[in-house]
């Protein structure tokens, strides 16, 4: 019979109890029953292993009683993905890019799969926020940008044109970039897009600012402007 006991002691004991109990023994004979032979492991198949193995003869009957612990198959599954090799275009792309940590927590690019284009794909997502926001102010079209662009004077929206145009051409060298493919100009295009995007995104923040700012105001006042 299979018992699945971790501990092998505790295995042990039970081993005498149980015969014991067979025979209808006396603690003092239980007591004195000979050592068990005990032999350690095994494989039990692909679910268990073998601790130990008891074999108690007792009156002509032989006992053998095992000693078993469940394999941790999740155990085995993350040794084989600590184990796993790194992807050789990762190592390739990281001695490439020497920032490529930065540029992962910056973009959220993914772990796997990551390639050149891919990181200007990323890249040209946030460029299109920032542009997004601006022409928002320049050309409201929706509700709350007819509400916020009125908080802009014509000098500020002139200087909004320019970080426009400055940001809309990082955009279109990040398009040329992605087309041509090629790794010479595309690592290049990726480093000078990242220090644009450092350089430009804490004005970005302030003009964020400003929009939030707009409501707030108006809200002060009370008062509610129609659009009709």
């Amino acid at each position: 019979m299979g018992i699945p006991f971790k501990n092998v002691a505790k295995c042990r004991r039970y081993c005498k109890a149980h015969v014991a109990r067979s025979h209808s023994l006396s603690n003092r004979l239980v007591s004195e029953l000979s050592s068990v032979d005990v032999k350690i492991g095994g494989s039990l198949g692909a679910d268990f292993f073998c601790r130990a193995k008891f074999i108690v003869n007792f009156k002509n009957q032989r006992y053998v009683l095992l000693c078993m612990t469940k394999k941790d198959t999740r155990k085995d599954a993350k040794k084989d993905v600590k184990s796993a090799p790194k992807s050789p275009a990762a190592d390739a792309l990281k001695g490439k890019i020497k920032n490529l940590d930065m540029l992962k927590k910056e973009y959220e690019l993914p772990e796997e799969n990551l390639t050149l284009n891919a990181i200007l794909r990323k890249m040209s997502e946030n460029l299109e926020l920032y542009l997004k926001i601006i022409q928002q102010i320049l050309q409201p079209e929706e509700f709350h940008s007819l509400h916020e662009c009125g908080i802009f004077d014509d000098k500020e929206k002139g200087k909004l044109l320019e970080l426009y145009k400055r940001i809309i051409i990082v955009h279109r060298e990040v398009l040329k970039a992605e087309i041509q493919n090629e790794d010479k100009n595309s690592l290049s295009t990726i480093q000078y897009t990242h220090e644009e995007i450092r350089s430009v995104k804490p004005e970005i923040i302030l003009i964020v600012g400003r929009l939030q700012e707009s409501w707030k105001v108006d809200a002060k006042k009370g008062n509610v402007g129609y659009f009709g």
